[in-house]
């Protein structure tokens, strides 16, 4: 058998030491995804949702009551129909409220007034309404506000910003990942190394 090489003794001194570090290491990390956590739920609850909440209840009061004011039931429409043969209605899109880097918005809305059909010609929009920005303060500054929200949790680390709530998150759940892998193989080592002694 050969020499034994100092360098394998020596690594199996510091194993329980390095070890030990990676467990401190893997604390912090966790305790850093938690508090990243505790920022992302507010964020997601306090300024994203409570912005489209706000939104959506203004929209479906306020400004539909403005809108309706300016457009009439339409004297074509027979009674008895479903409610989107009212005056104008309120239509929520299925991107409304999502957080999302490329797609999150509070912008997926509109307002709609069809003509019912008749035997010669289909349902047509008579009022189509979406938002223009600069046209209400109110409906802004909530867009603003949801697209602060968005950008702060779904900001990409690779965009040369470093504030994106959930790539941190899970950038550190990569790390500790990675940490516990090292963790696992230092104290794997000592047992196989002392073979080599």
């Amino acid at each position: 058998m050969t020499t034994p090489n100092p360098k394998i003794s020596e690594m199996i001194n510091d194993a329980p030491v390095k070890s030990a570090a990676a467990e401190k290491n893997i604390t912090q990390l966790e305790d850093t995804q938690e508090e990243l956590q505790e920022e992302i739920d507010a964020i997601e609850d306090d300024v994203c949702g409570a912005a489209a909440d706000e939104l959506e209840t203004y929209l479906e009061t306020t400004k539909l009551a403005e809108i309706r004011a300016l457009y009439p039931a339409n004297p074509d429409i027979p009674p008895n129909l479903p409610p989107y043969y009212d005056p104008v209605y309120f239509v929520k899109g299925g991107t409304y409220g999502s957080i999302n880097y490329t797609t999150g918005n509070i912008t997926d809305w509109e307002f709609l007034q069809y003509r019912h059909a008749t035997a010669t010609s289909p349902p047509a929009t008579l009022v189509r309404y979406v938002y223009t920005p600069g046209e209400d303060p109110d409906i802004d500054l909530w867009v603003s506000d949801f697209d602060f929200g968005n950008d702060y949790l779904t900001r990409p680390l690779d965009t040369g910003a470093s504030y994106g709530l959930y790539p941190l998150y899970s950038a550190y759940g990569s790390a500790k990942s990675n940490v516990q892998a090292g963790k696992n193989k230092v104290d794997a080592s000592v047992d196989i190394l002392r073979r080599y002694l």
